[in-house]
């Protein structure tokens, strides 16, 4: 049975509200929450300084604009491979990655744009921490860049 991301997002939502209203003090207790914009302490006023948000990250689609840039390259991208599962199932498809190349030359996050049942996602997050890759360049210096990594699985 193929269930739509939209159905399991409301499955999710509706058993989390459902288990909030079952706790004590149910979601009034969270959603009554009244934040102010001044602390009393020791009878005496202060105003509380706005809340400060971290920095946004690097611009990457900047560093495309600028001569200096040199992208990374990939040495070696190794095969995921099928799952025994994902074979008996007949799956084919893609499975498309972000990941984040860090000026390290280690993968350090990568996140599913699209994945496959059966294991073909895991398999394709642990080839693609394999990724073997010379870091990007700006103004002569190693920097983190990402890139969508694509593995296609197609039954032969």
């Amino acid at each position: 049975m193929k269930i739509s991301r939209l159905a399991l997002l409301l499955l999710f939502a509706c058993a989390v509200t459902s288990q909030a209203q079952e706790s004590p003090g149910g979601i009034g207790k969270f959603g009554s929450s009244v934040i102010t914009s001044q602390v009393i302490t020791s009878q005496t006023e202060q105003e509380v300084a706005p809340p400060t948000f971290a920095a946004p990250g690097p611009d990457y689609a900047s560093y495309r604009n600028n001569p200096t840039f040199k992208k990374l390259r990939i040495l070696s991208k190794p095969d995921a491979g099928y799952t025994d599962e994902a074979r008996r199932n007949n799956v084919s498809g893609q499975v498309v990655l972000r990941v984040l190349f860090a000026e390290t030359g280690q993968i350090t996050q990568i996140s599913v744009v699209r994945g496959l049942p059966f294991g073909l996602t895991e398999r394709a997050i642990a080839a693609a921490r394999q990724i073997e890759f010379e870091p990007a360049e700006l103004d002569g210096k190693k920097v983190a860049y990402p890139l969508v990594v694509v593995y296609n699985f197609r039954r032969h």
